[in-house]
C-alpha cells in the first residue's frame, strides 16, 4: 500500500533551506519543493531496480537533493563523511551493497577504485521538468530508508537500516515533543551523516516547515555571530556538549561582543544537548548566561530519540526525561536500558546474528547504556556505556559518568574522560584524561587543592589512580571521545596502586 511519507509532508508545509549551494557555492535560500523538483530530477538518472545509493554528506543543498533523490527512486540512502578515509569508504560501499554514488567532480576520485557506478550530479540538468511530482511522494513506508554506519567502537562499522515508517515515526515524535513548527529557524552544524544531524536538524525542522540554516563548520566565532544576528532570527540551537563548551569558552576571548551575543542566545526559544552527558558544569553556566536550561535528551542510530527532558516543566540535572510518545523504556537486568516502539530500526545490515542479539526475546530493545529510574523526578538518568562507562575496580561497579561529573565541578578542569585501565590485581584502574584552564600541566598547580576537590566529592575507591593532563582530548566527528581507544594512546600497563 503507497501512502504519503516524509517528503510529502516536506513539500506540503513547504519550508526552506539556507546552505551552500554546493562545497565551493556561497549560501542561498530555497524552498522546499525547489529542492524537492531538483532531487526528481536526479531521481530521474537513477536505477530502476532498488538498491543502496551512497552519496557524500556535505552540508550543503547537495545532502538534501540527493537523499531526496534516493527516496523518490526508491533506493536506500547511504550517507558517508566527506571526512573519511579511503579505508572507510571502501568498507561501507562493499558491506552495504551499494551500486552507485552521487557525487560532484571534486568528490569523484575518492570512489574511482571502487566497484561503483559514479554519477556525475553536474551532469544532470536540475531544472528539467519533475513530471507527476506529487505521485512520486507516495512510497511504501516500510520500504527500506537509510543506512547509517555506527562509529565502529566494537569493530568494523554496521550498517543500521531504517524504514520510511520508522523515519516517520521519529519526525513525529520530535515535531510533537519540541513544538517545531513554520515560526523556527534552526542552526545546523552538526554532521550529515549521524542520526542527530540528519533527522533532529535537518529532517524534523523541514517536516514541520521550519527554516534550516546551515553553517559551513561548527565554528564558535559563526554560531555567536548567526545568533546574534538581529534579524532571521535563530529559534531553535542543537548541538553536543563539546560545542556548548566552545561556545562558552569563546566569550572568554571576545569582552566586547560578549554581550550582544549573550542576548543572541536569550532570544532562543529551545537549546537542546545530546549524543552525549553534557557536563553539570555547562549546564549550569549556559542557564546562568542565558536564563535558559540545555534540554538534555538520549537516542542513538538504532531507535532515534529515545529519552528527553520536557519542553515545558521541570529539567532535572543530569537526568535526561521520560520516553518519547512512540517509545516504551524499562530497566533490565543489571541495570541494563531497554526500550522498543516505532522509532527502532529493522536490523543491522546482512548480520541476522548481531540483529537477534540485540534484542531481548520478548522484544525489546537492548541500547548497551546502563540506567536508573527516579520515581520522584519521572526521569531517567543515563549511567553509562556497560561497554566502557562503567568500571569495575577493586569489586566495586562504577559509573564514569559520575566520576566526570565531579571532576568537571573544579573550577579549572574544562573537560574530561574517566575510564577504566586493565589490571591483574584490581580489576580495572580508574584513569581520567583532563584538559585544563590556563595551560596547566601538573596537577599539584591546580587551584583549589585537586586531590582534596576529590576527597570531598567521591568515596575513595572511586578517586582516579591516574591522571593525564593533555592539551586536547581525542573526539570523532560528533565530538564523542572514544574511550575504547584512550587506553592505547595514552596508558602503559598501569602498575596495582596501594590499597
Amino acid at each position: 500500500m503507497t501512502t504519503p511519507f516524509l517528503l510529502r509532508r516536506i513539500y506540503d508545509l513547504n519550508g526552506s533551506l539556507t546552505a551552500p549551494l554546493s562545497c565551493s557555492d556561497g549560501s542561498e535560500t530555497i524552498s522546499c519543493r525547489v529542492l524537492l523538483a531538483q532531487a526528481a530530477a536526479i531521481a530521474a538518472q537513477l536505477p530502476s531496480t532498488p538498491t543502496s545509493i551512497a552519496f557524500v554528506a556535505h552540508r550543503t543543498l547537495d545532502f538534501v537533493r540527493c537523499q531526496w533523490a534516493i527516496w523518490l527512486a526508491n533506493h536506500i540512502a547511504v550517507p558517508i563523511s566527506p571526512h573519511s578515509i579511503a579505508r572507510e569508504r571502501q568498507h561501507i560501499v562493499t558491506d552495504s551493497c551499494t551500486t552507485h554514488v552521487l557525487v560532484r567532480p571534486r568528490d569523484a576520485a575518492a570512489f574511482a577504485a571502487l566497484d561503483v557506478a559514479v554519477l556525475n550530479i553536474d551532469a544532470i540538468d536540475l531544472t528539467a521538468a519533475p513530471g507527476d511530482l506529487e505521485a512520486l511522494l507516495l512510497k511504501d513506508i516500510i520500504h527500506d530508508a537509510m543506512l547509517l554506519y555506527t562509529s565502529g567502537t566494537t569493530g568494523a562499522p554496521k550498517g543500521v537500516l531504517t524504514t520510511h515508517a520508522t523515519l516517520d515515526a521519529q519526525v513525529s515524535d520530535l515535531v510533537a515533543s519540541w513544538a517545531l513548527s513554520a515560526s523556527d529557524r534552526v542552526l545546523h552544524f552538526l554532521p550529515l551523516h549521524h542520526i542527530h544531524g540528519i533527522m533532529n536538524n535537518l529532517l524534523a525542522p523541514l517536516c514541520a516547515g521550519a527554516t534550516v540554516e546551515c553553517l559551513p563548520a561548527a565554528a564558535a566565532s559563526a554560531i555567536w555571530e548567526t545568533l546574534a544576528r538581529p534579524t532571521d532570527g535563530v529559534t531553535v540551537l542543537m548541538a553536543v556538549p563539546s560545542i556548548y563548551m566552545l561556545l562558552l569558552e569563546a566569550l572568554n576571548t571576545l569582552p566586547g561582543l560578549r554581550d550582544m551575543y549573550v542576548r543572541g542566545a536569550q532570544r532562543l526559544r529551545l537549546a537542546i544537548s545530546g549524543s552525549m552527558a553534557c557536563p553539570i558544569s555547562i549546564l549550569d553556566r549556559w542557564a546562568s548566561l542565558t536564563g535558559h536550561s540545555l534540554l538534555e535528551r538520549y537516542g542513538m542510530t538504532e531507535c532515534g530519540m529515545a529519552l528527553g527532558n520536557p519542553l515545558v516543566g521541570s529539567r532535572h540535572v543530569g537526568y535526561v526525561g521520560q520516553p518519547f510518545p512512540s517509545v516504551e523504556a524499562r530497566i533490565g537486568e543489571g541495570g541494563a536500558l531497554e526500550v522498543r516502539g516505532q522509532t527502532l530500526f529493522k536490523g543491522y545490515w546482512n548480520r541476522p546474528e548481531e540483529t537477534a542479539k540485540a534484542w531481548t526475546d520478548d522484544g525489546w530493545f537492548k541500547t548497551g547504556d546502563v540506567a536508573e529510574y527516579n520515581a520522584d523526578l519521572q526521569s531517567y538518568r543515563i549511567l553509562g556505556r556497560a561497554s566502557v562507562d562503567i568500571i569495575k575496580s577493586a569489586g566495586y561497579k562504577l559509573s564514569a559518568l559520575e566520576i566526570e561529573r565531579v571532576l568537571l565541578e573544579h573550577p579549572q578542569v574544562r573537560e574530561c574522560a574517566v575510564y577504566g585501565v586493565e589490571n591483574e590485581t584490581w580489576g580495572q584502574i580508574v584513569t581520567t584524561v583532563m584538559r585544563t584552564a590556563d595551560d596547566i600541566r601538573d596537577v599539584a598547580d591546580l587551584k583549589p587543592s585537586f586531590p582534596e576537590h576529590l576527597k570531598i566529592n567521591l568515596a575513595k575507591y572511586k578517586i582516579p589512580r591516574v591522571i593525564h593532563i593533555v592539551e586536547s582530548i581525542p573526539k570523532n566527528a560528533m565530538g564523542k571521545i572514544n574511550k575504547k581507544m584512550l587506553p592505547s594512546i595514552f596508558d602503559t600497563p598501569v602498575p596495582a596502586p596501594h590499597a
